[in-house]
């Protein structure tokens, strides 16, 4: 019901059209055929499918998914450089999507307990600070306090745009699956996709950036690899995120 109603309001907003329409539908037609497909195909066809398909929601490679500009180059800070937000309704489809069908999830509060309050969650605490100071050291990044009127919704779209997304896919689907081939080499190898992923950027291909990607990349995939829960990358993701946004400010 909720996603039907996600898709009635994106069409009604003009934040979907009917070629997008039929990008979403496609999954799910898969999905509902996936025994009879997985009796035709190696189940790893389809998994390099489902990548595929959601490298290209990500990169929004795919058409029927208009770019709606809601936060135009705003100055938010004395040093910030101009800071925007475009909604693309492809990104939390992406995410939700596979948190529904492709993450194991927590569903109880002992794996509430289990995910953020165990020798996981105390290492994903410490391991805040140690990324928090690591964009001033390398990057010569000021501290400035941002409590703005817009502030809860960068962070509401933050959450939704970016963390969700993009730890579903690269820790709930893709960590998940390099893992049963590489084994723990992927603790290197889905960080490393996962700056690429982010290059180039508005901080430019250099090699301050690259580290601290990689190493924000690397907390977060190790919190989901000791918890086996994406949620844990996802809260790790969002907090850097939101430490980042309302504690620093980025002179690019």
């Amino acid at each position: 019901m909720f996603a039907a109603f996600a898709v009635l309001s994106a069409l009604y907003l003009d934040q979907l059209t009917l070629i997008g329409l039929v990008f979403i539908i496609t999954p799910f037609l898969i999905l509902r055929n996936k025994k009879r497909l997985e009796s035709l195909f190696p189940t790893i066809y389809i998994d390099v499918f489902f990548g595929l398909y959601f490298v290209a929601m990500l990169l929004k490679l795919l058409p029927g998914f208009p770019d709606t500009v809601v936060l135009n180059q705003r100055i938010i800070g004395h040093a910030q450089a101009p800071f925007g937000i475009t909604l693309n309704f492809s990104l939390p489809f992406a995410g939700l999507f596979l948190l529904a069908f492709y993450t194991k999830n927590i569903t109880s509060i002992n794996d509430l307990r289990k995910t953020f309050f165990s020798k996981t969650g105390v290492m994903l605490w410490l391991g805040l600070p140690i990324v928090f100071f690591i964009p001033g050291i390398l990057l010569g990044v000021k501290p400035e306090v941002k409590l703005l009127a817009i502030t809860p919704f960068v962070l509401a779209c933050n959450l939704f745009l970016i963390a969700i997304p993009e730890e579903a896919f690269f820790r709930g689907f893709l960590q998940k699956r390099l893992q049963m081939v590489v084994g723990r080499f992927t603790l290197f190898l889905t960080p490393l996709l996962f700056t690429l992923y982010h290059l180039p950027s508005n901080y430019g291909v250099s090699i301050s950036y690259f580290i601290i990607v990689f190493i924000a990349g690397s907390l977060f995939s190790f919190v989901f690899y000791k918890s086996d829960r994406v949620e844990s990358a996802i809260a790790a993701h969002f907090m850097i995120n939101a430490i980042h946004f309302v504690f620093l400010t980025y002179p690019y």
